[in-house]
């Protein structure tokens, strides 16, 4: 009858001594999920900014070739009022652009929980 509380003890031991190691892997893991997860964000956030400058550079190109088939075409050049027109659309998308990063910034910093939703 000594055998049962021994094997008993053996078995809350080892019982113990896994349950240690599951937490040990769970915080790995959960460093780990971190870990992917800001990186994910950072990509996310490198997208948009490629995408931005993408869209800021097809924008001026088809400007240019506008231009450039206008002058080839016999027009006269822009008018220093449509360039300056241009200049300040071009100044107010990229403090669109702006806002509404730092706006997706806000969001992720300060998340919205669904159930207050």
């Amino acid at each position: 009858m000594s055998t049962v509380p021994q094997d008993f003890e053996s078995l809350a031991h080892e019982h113990r001594a896994l349950l240690r190691h599951y937490g040990q892997v769970q915080t790995h893991c959960s460093r780990l999920v971190r870990a992917q997860a800001a990186e994910i964000e950072a990509l996310r956030m490198q997208v948009m900014h490629l995408r931005a400058a993408v869209i800021m550079r097809d924008t001026l190109l088809a400007w240019a070739r506008e231009d450039a088939a206008a002058l080839c075409a016999g027009d006269r050049a822009p008018s220093p009022s449509r360039q300056a027109a241009l200049v300040r659309r071009i100044g107010m998308l990229r403090m669109r652009l702006r806002g509404l990063m730092h706006r997706r910034t806000h969001w992720q910093r300060h998340p919205v929980s669904r159930t207050s939703i």
